[in-house]
């Protein structure tokens, strides 16, 4: 059976590299990696539990697909040198 986590991050990107924390109601999870042109976001980091069950322990990997509307500031721009 399936279970919705809720999880806030915080992340701070300069110059491609991520640096974050994560949380959610059983760990806290430092993260550090690199973004893509802030289209994609590749990251690992370590859950330290909160709780005394150890449900979320241990060494994470994830990735991010960042979509937004064409004309969106979201995205860096390409500069070609």
């Amino acid at each position: 059976t399936g279970k919705l986590i809720p999880e806030i991050n915080i992340n701070l990107l300069r110059a491609g590299l991520l640096l974050g924390l994560s949380a959610n109601p059983y760990s806290l999870e430092p993260r550090l990696g690199f973004s893509l042109f802030n289209a994609i976001f590749l990251n690992t980091g370590y859950a330290f539990p909160i709780h005394r069950d150890k449900y979320f322990k241990g060494v994470t990997f994830g990735i991010q697909f960042n979509i937004a509307p064409k004309r969106s500031k979201f995205y860096d721009h390409m500069k070609i040198m």
